[in-house]
């Protein structure tokens, strides 16, 4: 956002003045020429100068608020050229430059009344209409920015960076294609913007023009080598794509330029996590507390009140007696996943408390070594120590497969056992198999589809229709999917192959306990899948091509779990390999 830079002028000096005032004509040319040369300190003098024998001469006042802003003291530029406003309240330069200075420290509201004062002066001000529609976009006000955006390109055709941020909030709001076009006609105008090229590469990569995307980091990179996030979303786009070597490459030249890049050392720890290299995977896993990563994780310590930053542990020091807070702070999955390591800590002599999500509490009610186990938003108690729950292995130093300690650590309550069991005894097979030599007495728990919320669930997840196809018809299929859409639920009814029990799924002990009456789980990357292995039943868990990395590559089995087999595709997208071989599989368990 560039800032405006007023003409000096001064009123025509009576003659008695006439010297002090083209003294101040000239002081302020030279030092907006200093200025706009980027000689701040220099033309900050000249502006001081001129108030020593102008005390309010409104340019000096208005350009050392700019010069404020420009050197990163938005607050000192916000106080400098409010007062400038005061006296020239029509300035439409100084209503736009205070306008950037308010947006720096955050008061939106004030520069959004700032831009429309100056167009409600100057209604084609396509500067104006830029810096509005940054406001709204930065509130995520979408709609409102593309119209103040295409009111700046409306006016100023050759505006790339208009164009440049409309492309942004298309694809803020998934519009992909008109990201695209953005980007070329930015690209069109000037073929020379890192940015840009890096942009393009990531909507090519969501529309999953991979080759495009490559390219387009490729050209990023040579028109500016030092532009360090395009070697992270280039990194991303590798690994998305299983080039393990690449990928990391282009990781480190990110690190290179900035060891401390958060989202490079984030993305880089998932790739050695994937590859079994705990040691440095778990260490760059503490990565995703840095802002730049934790908003966008959606993490649940940003949402937990009264977590104390500088009370975190991350090892070290003794904690018998230590009351030692545990939280969780990603999916249920997780939550799930990471909890088997609350006894160790009690086996140190740590008191501990557990926060985990509501719908965990009942299930967790038996984990060993739990002192306290609490619901997300309840008070929280007084404690000397925390720790997310995904950073006990780092705390531990769980750095070799053997220590995950595969037996199983969850179990379900016999009440609620039985119930399940007589829930499910009273229903009768399907007509077709009711006399069948073919039918099998297996029970079969399925789930095809991961949190719709979860950002990677476009590619984790199944449709129904699809999964169904590989379910041969002779055993009991049970739906442990939460949140069946209303389309699902039709489909259910048509296909009369599930047997439905979702509605009485109203926490996980309750599938817990439904899954201790079953023979076998199906299901993608889901919370389930972490649930029933955890109880030790079997469990088929389907992957696509790049995986998370708790699944990690070229293996059937999984390092957590001592039941799991996974199914992993073999080409980019293609779950019908996937679904062929469960099929076979599946056949031949029914013989």
């Amino acid at each position: 956002m560039r800032p405006i830079y007023n003409k000096p002028v001064t009123p025509r000096p009576k003659s008695e003045t006439s010297k002090s005032a083209l003294r101040i004509q000239s002081l302020l040319q030279q030092a907006v020429d200093l200025h706009q040369k980027g000689a701040f300190k220099e033309a900050a003098d000249l502006y001081e100068h001129v108030l020593s024998i102008e005390r309010n001469n409104f340019e000096a006042i208005h350009l050392l608020g700019l010069i404020a802003y420009q050197t990163h003291n938005a607050q000192k530029g916000v106080e400098w050229m409010r007062r400038a406003l005061n006296i020239n309240p029509r300035s439409i330069a100084c209503m736009v430059n205070l306008g950037l200075a308010e947006h720096a420290t955050g008061d939106l509201g004030n520069a959004t009344q700032r831009y429309l004062s100056a167009l409600t002066i100057k209604r084609d001000f396509a500067q104006a209409h830029y810096n509005l529609a940054n406001v709204y976009k930065d509130q995520k006000n979408w709609s409102a920015a593309i119209l103040s955006y295409e009111a700046a390109l409306s006016l100023k055709p050759d505006y790339w960076e208009a164009q440049l941020n409309l492309a942004n909030v298309f694809e803020s709001t998934n519009q992909f294609e008109r990201a695209l076009d953005s980007l070329n006609k930015v690209l069109f105008i000037n073929p020379y913007i890192a940015k840009a090229y890096n942009n393009r590469g990531n909507v090519n990569k969501k529309l999953e023009n991979w080759l495009d995307a490559n390219k387009d980091y490729d050209v990023s990179i040579q028109l500016d080598q030092s532009y360090i996030d395009v070697y992270v979303n280039k990194g991303n786009l590798l690994k998305d794509l299983g080039y393990w070597g690449p990928a990391n490459e282009a990781y480190s030249c990110c690190l290179k330029i900035n060891p401390q890049h958060p989202k490079a050392i984030w993305n880089k720890s998932l790739l050695n996590l994937i590859l079994g290299d705990f040691i440095q995977g778990w260490q760059g896993y503490e990565a995703r507390w840095n802002p730049a990563n934790a908003e966008e994780l959606n993490l649940i310590r940003n949402q937990l009140e009264g977590v104390k930053i500088n009370r975190e542990w991350r090892g070290g020091g003794e904690i018998k007696g230590k009351k030692l807070l545990l939280y969780a702070e990603q999916g249920l999955g997780d939550s799930i996943q990471f909890v088997r390591f609350v006894p160790q800590l009690m086996e140190m002599g740590a008191v501990v408390y557990l926060v985990v999500q509501s719908q965990l509490i009942e299930l967790f009610k038996q984990i060993k070594g739990v002192s306290l186990l609490l619901a997300m938003g309840a008070p929280l108690p007084e404690y000397d120590l925390s720790c997310p729950l995904m950073s006990l292995p780092l705390v531990l130093k769980i750095n070799t497969e053997e220590q995950f300690d595969r037996s199983p650590y969850i179990r379900s309550d016999p009440r609620k056992v039985e119930q399940w069991e007589t829930r499910l005894a009273q229903i009768r097979p399907r007509p077709q198999f009711e006399h069948s030599e073919k039918r099998s007495s297996l029970r079969i728990g399925v789930a095809w589809r991961g949190s719709a919320v979860h950002a990677n669930d476009k590619y984790r997840s199944l449709p129904y229709a699809d999964f169904i196809e590989c379910l041969p018809g002779e055993a009991h299929y049970i739906s442990l999917q939460k949140d069946v859409s209303e389309a699902e639920k039709g489909l259910l009814l048509q296909d009369n192959i599930l047997i439905d029990c979702t509605e009485n799924l109203t926490d996980f002990s309750e599938t817990a306990a439904l899954c201790a009456t079953l023979d076998l789980v199906i299901c993608v990357d889901t919370s389930v899948a972490h649930l029933a292995a955890a109880m030790g039943k079997e469990v088929w868990v389907l992957l696509q091509f790049s995986p998370d990395w708790r699944w990690m590559i070229n293996r059937k089995d999984s390092p957590w779990y001592g039941k799991v087999t996974l199914f992993r595709q073999t080409i980019w997208g293609d779950w019908s390999g996937v679904l062929k071989l469960v099929k076979q599989t599946l056949a031949q368990k029914m013989v």
